[in-house]
């Protein structure tokens, strides 16, 4: 029920298929790429009693934000899994771009504990949420790196109990 009251996020396929989001719909031939991450991750994620997945890069441009959303995405499509994906890339945000979102979310207000969850995330599928930034984030490695922003990411992770929990670092 949480997560069916929270703001949904309209997604529009050819904006996606644009930005080579490829597990969204149809059968792009890459998708299959997605989906064998998405059962080898599932297992070791079982085998080893893990829910967090960090994804990052060494450089800009590298296709971490691509790489977190497309597997989120493969992911949701598996009922059994709640999948929770918040861009954490205070520094170059790109999740809002990719997904179009013009809401002005800021994932500062949301790590200092200034919003609500259930108003900061938004759902995107029945198990999928998103949490988005809108803006560059300054001093983003003392916020991410604050007692304030962890204590905020586990009241969230215990509000929903997402199974798996993205972060596009």
């Amino acid at each position: 029920e949480l997560w069916a009251s929270l703001s949904p996020l309209e997604l529009d396929e050819a904006s996606l298929d644009s930005s080579r989001v490829v597990s969204f719909a149809g059968q792009h031939p890459a998708r299959t790429s997605f989906d064998i991450l998405r059962t080898r991750l599932t297992k070791m994620l079982r085998e080893n009693d893990w829910s967090r997945l960090a994804v990052t890069s060494s450089t800009k441009g590298e296709g971490k934000t691509f790489v977190s959303l497309n597997l989120a995405l493969s992911l949701a499509r598996n009922r059994d899994n709640w999948v929770m994906l918040l861009d954490l890339d205070l520094r170059a945000p790109g999740l809002s771009r990719v997904l179009r979102s013009r809401e002005g979310r800021g994932a500062d207000d949301f790590l200092h504990g200034e919003v609500d969850p259930r108003d900061y995330f938004q759902s995107i599928d029945q198990n999928l949420i998103v949490g988005l930034n809108s803006h560059v984030v300054p001093n983003s490695a003392e916020l991410i790196q604050s007692e304030t922003a962890e204590a905020v990411l586990n009241a969230a992770i215990d509000l929903f109990q997402p199974t798996i929990v993205i972060y596009d670092l």
